[in-house]
């Protein structure tokens, strides 16, 4: 796997820093790379529906059907963490969601 670099470290923090409501004040990382066997997907939630979750390509943000301030960054998982019909959706649309239930 290849060293993250600015490109890849700007992505990593842009994406939690836009999707909280509040000013951040630390990030705490270990300082590593990526390490996702088959690409990171960013998991959204949305407090008016929380048995619905967003999936997107991680550093994507999130797909223009989605209003920002309604979604809330959930963190990322493995695209093999995912059941296949939401890795089928996401390839194909770039997007996905999911019933949390």
């Amino acid at each position: 796997m290849e060293s993250a670099n600015r490109v890849t470290a700007s992505a990593f923090l842009v994406a939690p820093i836009a999707a909280v409501p509040y000013k951040i004040h630390t990030i705490l990382t270990d300082n590593g790379i990526p390490r996702y066997a088959n690409g990171p997907t960013a998991c959204y939630l949305s407090p008016q529906r929380p048995a619905i979750g967003l999936y997107a390509r991680a550093g994507a943000g999130l797909p223009d059907i989605a209003d920002a301030k309604d979604w809330i960054f959930d963190g990322t998982v493995e695209k093999d963490a995912l059941p296949s019909d939401v890795v089928k959706a996401l390839e194909a649309n770039g997007h996905a969601f999911r019933d949390m239930d």
